[in-house]
């Protein structure tokens, strides 16, 4: 059996509704520049040194600004990741994110780009690992011996309300702020690279997915597709044709890769994936006071996901949300009731920051 093997399929769709694709994706080996996966196409790469990219990026802006700003952000990692470097893979990979968001900023200078930008999450697999960056709110997920795990954790004003708990989980997709996002790739000059180090284990499935997908298939309808021993172009081709099914509001799309071989080791008997996964800096999100922004710490899908977003075996919670009221808004006929009132209070000042910083950055 070879050192490290992936086996990928990338796909992506316009949906329902959208009138050209904004997102965009990259998969390919970075030690040979003939290989890139065509949409819907399965591959199979022996790993080199140089190791292999997978990533997703979501274009936004007017007059198909985020078509070029997604496009930009993945021909940008290319070009970066390609280049001979002995800094660490994940120096490497921060300096190639940062790069591509001063390019896209730069390009934002132009007529007709003003305030074109894009989110991107881009995973390199080199030697056993698996090094995740991630700026905005598309997401990567790891499928491991059968249980979901999110890796990455949205830089989004709802997911400020998740950790506050003023919304619940269910809730989320539906919310009126669910398109606000707290940073992207070309908004300003610096941008804050998220990236964690997760150790592969022989058998993982990763899949790296724009939130037309998320919007559309909660994380336990993601657990089964993902589940399927059908091949992952298949299983791309499943996640597409949901999505649509189920309204195709959004440019949709999914990479989804296995890793195999026999320089990665099996899971070993009690070992979960907090684990094997290190936090190597994340995203302090601008609406929460100093040292509370959440870690980009795994948690799992809805069928055994601890909503205090604790891994089950681990000792302490992966985040650190502000402290929320005791007790629930009074439902009684005469009115919220001090706590309401208190809360109603908070999400009203949570919002106008929220709000503000989006408008007023960059």
């Amino acid at each position: 059996m070879s050192g490290l093997k992936i086996t990928l399929s990338a796909r992506t769709d316009v949906g329902r509704v959208r009138g050209h694709n904004e997102d965009a994706y990259i998969a390919l080996d970075l030690a040979r520049a003939d290989v890139h996966v065509g949409n819907g196409e399965l591959v199979e790469l022996e790993v080199g040194p140089q190791g292999a990219l997978v990533g997703v990026s979501d274009g936004m802006g007017g007059s198909q600004a985020g078509e070029i700003a997604s496009a930009m952000v993945v021909q940008s990692l290319d070009q970066s990741l390609r280049a001979e470097s002995h800094s660490s893979p994940d120096d490497i990979l921060k300096e190639a994110v940062e790069r591509a968001n001063r390019e896209v900023h730069e390009a934002g200078r132009e007529p007709g780009r003003s305030g074109m930008g894009a989110t991107l999450t881009a995973v390199l697999v080199r030697d056993t690992h698996a090094h995740i960056a991630s700026v905005g709110d598309s997401r990567a997920y790891l499928l491991r011996e059968g249980r979901l795990r999110q890796m990455t954790r949205d830089q989004s004003y709802v997911q400020v309300l998740l950790d506050a708990g003023l919304i619940k989980e269910q809730d989320a997709a539906h919310s009126a702020f669910s398109s606000i996002i707290l940073q992207s790739m070309g908004q300003k000059e610096d941008v804050q690279v998220a990236l964690g180090r997760l150790e592969l284990r022989r058998g993982d499935r990763l899949l790296i997915c724009s939130d037309g997908v998320t919007g559309h298939i909660p994380d336990a309808d993601l657990a089964e597709l993902l589940k399927s021993r059908d091949s992952v172009d298949v299983i791309t081709q499943r996640i597409v044709d949901l999505a649509n099914e189920r309204g195709g509001s959004d440019n949709i799309t999914a990479v989804v890769a296995d890793v195999s071989g026999g320089k990665l080791r099996r899971v070993a008997g009690p070992e979960t994936v907090t684990q094997t996964f290190q936090v190597i800096s994340e995203f302090a999100s601008p609406v929460k006071k100093s040292g509370d922004a959440a870690k980009p710490a795994p948690t799992e899908a809805p069928e055994t996901v601890d909503p205090t977003g604790w891994d089950e075996d681990s000792e302490a919670p992966s985040s650190s949300p502000p402290p929320a009221p005791a007790a629930s808004p009074s439902t009684t006929p005469e009115g919220p009731g001090t706590t309401g009132l208190l809360l109603g209070f908070i999400a009203l000042v949570v919002v106008a920051a929220g709000v503000g910083y989006w408008l007023f950055a960059g």
